[in-house]
């Protein structure tokens, strides 16, 4: 992982899609997840 973020810093990586439609996120997510401006956090 810290090939992909040397800086260490938290960011979101998109790793598939729910049977719903829903995106499946890894490591991080935003805190209101209706609002992409909101902050990242540790999930």
């Amino acid at each position: 992982m810290k090939k992909l973020n040397p800086e260490n810093k938290p960011r979101i990586t998109h790793v598939g899609w729910a049977a719903d439609g829903f995106p499946i996120y890894a490591r991080w997510d935003y805190s209101d997840a209706k609002d992409a401006k909101s902050m990242v956090r540790k999930m």
